[in-house]
């Protein structure tokens, strides 16, 4: 008889984990919880979360929990009695009440996608990437109720390539936890695998990410703004400020790579340098080409259209 668990997630790396949890169909998902649908786009349009959108699309025959607030009386209530033996939390997006952590038997096990006890909090591959980093790793985890505080069960390093983004390194990421998730959970089920405590002293934390962390610094190295663009693509992005008809004008760099042959005639951080058909900004030791951009309430357009457009030759 297959064990019974709740999977608690909402975005992407949560729906990819979902989705390859329910083709493996090794334990008995009674449901899921995520957060309520939410107003997306101009014409904010009533949109449910990526986990939701899987779970729709599989035919999940469990019941979908979406509340406000994990505090609410009665939604714990229901929660307790579904008496699951576990709770599988991947990107969630809220903290976990201690109560609700203590529900299951064999507690709530989590997925982190970092080599815990770095990169705790909400952004630890978008930290990674705009670190420059080499390597990242997976943490299968039990949740406490601190910040990515609990302890390991199982962990595993990844490579990253040097030109990977985000959604790229998040969809592989995502793949591969499960195959980890699948080897990890049997054996600590079966009481042959203890969990070990992290070590605090040597923590690194993240944070939820804001539009202002993807403003241009005209004072990074090239590597430095490529990495930025790489860990913040597609959100919040990377922009840059010119001043176009004496007004500001937000322009979000949507694809950018380095310009090593490329020599800065201009030498001001920050400032677009047109050459021929091809547009860069400045960086502190060279230029970033920006290939693809969008100007503050236009559409996304590639470098020669922007500069013919804008009459930047």
């Amino acid at each position: 008889m297959k064990l019974t668990c709740i999977f608690f997630g909402t975005h992407e790396f949560g729906a990819t984990v979902l989705k390859e949890l329910l083709a493996a169909d090794v334990w008995n998902i009674t449901a899921l919880v995520t957060q309520p649908d939410q107003p997306v786009g101009r014409t904010q349009t009533l949109t449910p979360p990526p986990v939701k959108q899987v779970a729709q699309t599989m035919a999940f025959d469990g019941d979908i929990l979406q509340p406000e607030t994990l505090k609410n009386t009665d939604f714990k209530a229901n929660l307790a009695s579904y008496n699951a033996s576990f709770f599988i939390i991947v990107e969630y997006g809220k903290l976990i009440p201690a109560d609700v952590l203590l529900m299951p038997r064999y507690g709530c096990i989590n997925i982190h996608p970092s080599l815990l006890p770095q990169y705790r909090g909400p952004a630890p591959l978008q930290q990674a990437l705009t670190d420059g980093a080499h390597v990242t790793g997976v943490s299968i985890m039990l949740i406490d109720e601190g910040m990515d505080s609990g302890p390991i069960l199982a962990q595993k390093k990844y490579a990253i390539d040097s030109d990977e983004i985000f959604p790229e390194l998040r969809q592989r990421l995502a793949q591969e936890s499960v195959d980890l998730l699948l080897k990890t959970i049997p054996p600590y089920l079966a009481g042959t695998l203890q969990p070990r405590a992290q070590n605090h002293s040597q923590a690194s934390f993240t944070h939820l990410l804001t539009r202002d962390d993807g403003r241009v610094d005209g004072n990074k190295t090239v590597a430095e703004l490529y990495n930025q663009w790489r860990g913040l693509t597609p959100w919040p992005g990377i922009f840059t400020e010119i001043h176009y008809k004496a007004k500001p004008l937000r322009l979000k760099l949507l694809e950018v790579r380095p310009a090593h042959a490329v020599k800065n005639t201009n030498g001001k951080p920050c400032s677009l340098i047109v050459q021929g058909n091809k547009l860069f900004i400045a960086a502190a030791d060279g230029l970033l080409e920006i290939l693809m951009l969008q100007p503050e309430g236009k559409k996304a357009m590639d470098a020669g259209s922007f500069i013919n457009g804008f009459k930047l030759g």
